[in-house]
């Protein structure tokens, strides 16, 4: 065998073994790029089901939320100050008729905190005119 030869051989198997390690890192780093791909995707679609989730919680909560007038709830006592003997004093919310916010229909009605005689209907605007002006302090 000529030294030519030996020399050729062993010059062709470095650049195969080169050739098929660049092939090898390449097929490695398309599969890195694939995996983080795939994880990001992951990522995305985990942060869009919670939000997606948050929401259907928050609209949930929003349905199932106690109705209010003016700030007053069924159960909340207030105190009636500077009207008549008959007003002045303690009162709860008895009840409050729903309806959509702004509508002048919406009702709250009071009843004494000692159970004494008499209901007091407000408006929510005769409401938060007597919470203004300091007749009704809750």
């Amino acid at each position: 065998m000529s030294s030519d030869s030996i020399l050729d051989m062993m010059i062709g198997d470095d650049k195969s073994r080169q050739v098929e390690q660049k092939a090898r890192s390449a097929q490695a780093h398309r599969l890195t790029g694939e995996i983080e791909k795939d994880r990001h995707t992951k990522r995305v679609a985990d942060a869009q089901e919670e939000m997606r989730e948050a929401h259907m919680r928050s609209v949930a909560n929003a349905a199932n939320a106690p109705v209010e007038l003016a700030g007053l709830r069924e159960g909340m006592r207030f105190v009636m100050r500077g009207c008549s003997e008959q007003i002045n004093g303690d009162w709860v919310v008895h009840q409050i008729d729903p309806g959509s916010a702004g509508d002048e229909s919406r009702r709250l009605y009071a009843k004494r905190l000692d159970g004494g005689p008499g209901f007091l209907p407000f408006t929510e605007r005769k409401a938060l005119d007597a919470i203004h002006s300091g007749l009704l302090v809750r």
